[in-house]
């Protein structure tokens, strides 16, 4: 009984999957007007972030750093710049676009975001272990400040990474 009562809930889900589907001319299945509208592409900022920061200010506030900054494209396209001091931590800046701002708050909300004040047009710290995220969001763009060091740091060097960005 169990059994049937299972393969009608999967065929019943199924139908109901395929429904949502419209077919082209040459009979590919596309995503229906509804879903592609709740998934918007997302314009990542044309900024690099390691530019928002002088090595000498990550120096000031980070410590001696172990190399240059390293530059990269993480998940779904953003623009990181990655730090690591002679201390062993680690400290990176990410940006991408504001679409994904409530993706990023739904995210982490069961991990007691704060409210940050007077940094960007809003932000929040999250801990996460010992990791710690700062997120502010500012013309047009998410600045995703995460690492292993104080959440002093991260919110010090943040907000002179926001300004900079505010700026452009």
């Amino acid at each position: 009984m169990k059994k049937r009562l299972v393969i009608a809930v999967v065929v019943t889900l199924l139908a109901t999957a395929c429904s949502r589907a419209e077919r082209t001319e040459i009979g590919a299945v596309t995503p229906s007007a509804s879903l592609a509208a709740a998934a918007p592409e997302s314009h990542v900022p044309e900024v690099d972030p390691c530019s928002l920061l002088s090595r000498a200010e990550v120096e000031a506030v980070f410590g001696q750093l172990k190399g240059a900054p390293r530059a990269d494209r993480g998940l779904r396209n953003k623009r990181e710049c990655c730090y690591s001091n002679t201390n062993g931590q680690w400290l990176e800046l990410s940006l991408y676009g504001t679409d994904r701002w409530e993706l990023e708050k739904g995210t982490v909300s069961e991990q007691h975001p704060v409210a940050v004040p007077n940094l960007g047009d809003e932000a929040f710290s999250v801990r996460q272990g010992t990791e710690k995220d700062l997120y502010v969001r500012t013309r047009g763009a998410v600045l995703q400040t995460s690492g292993s060091c104080s959440l002093e740091t991260i919110t010090t060097l943040a907000a002179k990474a926001a300004a900079r960005l505010e700026a452009k």
